[in-house]
């Protein structure tokens, strides 16, 4: 993988969980639940674990905000 595709592969991963957060949560909710610490998250702000590319990680929470569990 060449480093531009690897940049595009994680811009994707990026918007993608913007779009999932922007489905479930208001746009000044989705600013606010990237920067707040997370229980689900083992106590991490959901901004830092994006930072870090634990896109599966966000991902789960996202899902269980879906799903009407707390987070």
């Amino acid at each position: 993988m060449n480093p531009s595709s690897h940049h595009r592969e994680k811009l994707e991963k990026i918007a993608y969980i913007d779009r999932k957060l922007r489905q479930v949560l208001k746009p000044e909710g989705v600013e606010r639940w990237l920067h707040a610490y997370n229980d689900s998250l083992g106590g991490k702000r959901p901004i830092d674990l994006l930072a870090k590319g634990q896109y599966d990680k966000l991902l789960s929470a996202i899902a269980q905000l879906e799903e009407g569990v707390f987070v």
